[in-house]
C-alpha cells in the first residue's frame, strides 16, 4: 500500500503552493477515489492479461470496444433467403455479422468466444455495431423463434476484438 503519510504531504504541499483554493477538501474521499481507481485500472489489466494468455496475443493486439448489439435469427426471410453465411457456412454458433471488422476475428463477449462470420446491412459499417446470430432451439416454431430473437432488442455490451 503506498504511504499515505506521504501521499497526505504531497497532496497538502502542492494545494498550499497552488494559486487556486480548494474551498473543502475530504482526504479520505480523495484516497478512497484513488484507490478505486488504481483497482479499475488493475482489473481491467488482469482481465486483457487473462485474454492475451488465452488467445496467444500480445495485450497491445486486444480492443476493447463498448459494442450495440442486436439480434437476428437463421431465418431465410431475414437473411435475403439464404441460410448460410456471406461465406457459404451454415448460419448456427457463435457468429457475429459486422461489416469493418475482418472476417474470422475473435470478439469475447460477457466472456464467451464469438467469431466474425457474417456480414449484416450497412447500418454494421461501424466497429462497434454488431448483429449476433440467435441459435434457434430444438423444437421452436417460427414464431417462437422470430419473437425471442426480436425480444434480444438492443444491448450495450462491453466487448474484447482480438486483432491478430
Amino acid at each position: 500500500m503506498l504511504n499515505k503519510r506521504i501521499t497526505t504531504s504531497v497532496l497538502v504541499m502542492i494545494l498550499m503552493t497552488s494559486p487556486i483554493q480548494a474551498k473543502s477538501f475530504d482526504m479520505n474521499e480523495w484516497y478512497s477515489n484513488y484507490i478505486n481507481e488504481e483497482y479499475t485500472k488493475l482489473t481491467k489489466f488482469n482481465e486483457l492479461y487473462t485474454i492475451a494468455n488465452k488467445y496467444n496475443v500480445d495485450i497491445n493486439d486486444i480492443e476493447e470496444i463498448e459494442f450495440k448489439v442486436t439480434g437476428y435469427s437463421s431465418l431465410p426471410e431475414e437473411n435475403g433467403g439464404y441460410t448460410v453465411t456471406c461465406n457459404g457456412e451454415p448460419l448456427k454458433g457463435n457468429i457475429l455479422a459486422n461489416n469493418t471488422i475482418p472476417q474470422g476475428t475473435k470478439v469475447i463477449l460477457d466472456g464467451v468466444e464469438y467469431e466474425i462470420a457474417d456480414k449484416g446491412s450497412s447500418r454494421f459499417n461501424k466497429r462497434n455495431r454488431i448483429d449476433m446470430l440467435i441459435d434457434r432451439l430444438p423444437n421452436e416454431s417460427d414464431n417462437e423463434y422470430r419473437k425471442r430473437v426480436s425480444d434480444f432488442g438492443v444491448q450495450y455490451i462491453k466487448g474484447y476484438v482480438i486483432n491478430k
